[in-house]
């Protein structure tokens, strides 16, 4: 795999945000992963990514 393509991989995995009201009628805001390819779920298990990817 050439560099320029393994950072486009890389770059490609995203975390999104979703924002809604709680049980209380407070915000709440769950953080989620884009859905990655079988490429790119390699590459977060080699470098380790899932040390800064949301817990929940």
């Amino acid at each position: 795999m050439s560099v320029r393509r393994l950072v486009s991989s890389l770059h490609d995995i995203q975390e999104t945000v979703l924002i809604y009201k709680g049980d209380r009628g407070r915000q709440r805001a769950r953080h989620m992963l884009t859905e990655i390819d079988s490429t790119q779920e390699k590459l977060y298990t080699v470098f380790g990514l899932d040390a800064y990817a949301p817990k929940r």
